[in-house]
């Protein structure tokens, strides 16, 4: 997935941490803001299996992120 872009090129880089960024925001808006998976993939206009996966890789990268910052 994007995690392995060639690192070398520091706006690849700098692309890489918006993603990373943009993940853990719609997992933590998910957490506090939907009582279901459908209703997050109808609001993203994603299907429920593309929303379960933008979900999970948020939710990793959030943890990764709270454990660095530990």
């Amino acid at each position: 997935f994007f995690m392995f872009i060639i690192w070398d090129n520091p706006h690849t880089f700098g692309e890489c941490k918006m993603i990373e960024r943009h993940l853990r925001h719609l997992y933590i808006d998910w957490f506090n803001n939907w009582l279901s998976v459908s209703a997050f993939a109808d609001h993203h206009n994603v299907t429920y299996h593309e929303a379960r996966k933008l979900i999970d890789l948020g939710r990793k990268m959030h943890e990764r992120h709270v454990l660095e910052r530990t």
